[in-house]
């Protein structure tokens, strides 16, 4: 596994993060419960931006990377593959989003905002049990790099 990879995986998925935490930000004031998305979002971008850190530390890196045995680089494998799928979930969020806070209407911009993310509720919060899985994911790997550097 090539901590190069993992690490511009990572700093990818921060910037993707922090552009919906914008969009968050906007449809926040019409909706409170979006709130929970932002956190998980928040919680998510800071798990993938330490990965990223250690990650391009070469000592971190070595150290997580290099002892690996079978169920080690089974699982780095998997870590990377839970990163590009956690890239597609956050591009989906992300179109939807958008949608959501694209409202013209000066004074009935609110209403209207409401009524589409009251329409896409029900996917927001899959999007959101997705985000959370792959932040406990990654969360487990962030562990996993200082159990080896602390060996």
């Amino acid at each position: 596994m090539d901590p190069i990879s993992i690490a511009t995986t990572s700093a990818t998925l921060v910037s993707t993060c922090t552009k919906l935490w914008g969009y968050i930000n906007k449809i926040q004031n019409v909706h409170t419960a979006v709130q929970v998305l932002q956190l998980e979002i928040t919680s998510l971008s800071q798990v993938l931006g330490s990965i990223g850190s250690s990650f391009n530390d070469p000592t971190l890196a070595k150290a997580a990377l290099e002892t690996q045995t079978g169920h080690e680089a089974q699982h780095w494998q998997l870590v990377k593959r839970s990163m590009e799928d956690c890239k597609g979930t956050l591009a989906s969020l992300e179109r939807i989003l958008e949608g959501v806070t694209k409202v013209s209407g000066g004074l009935f911009r609110r209403p209207k905002t409401q009524i589409k993310l009251d329409m896409k509720a029900v996917e927001i919060a899959l999007f959101q049990q997705r985000l959370t899985a792959y932040r406990q994911t990654m969360q487990l790997s962030l562990q996993m790099i200082t159990v080896y550097v602390f060996q």
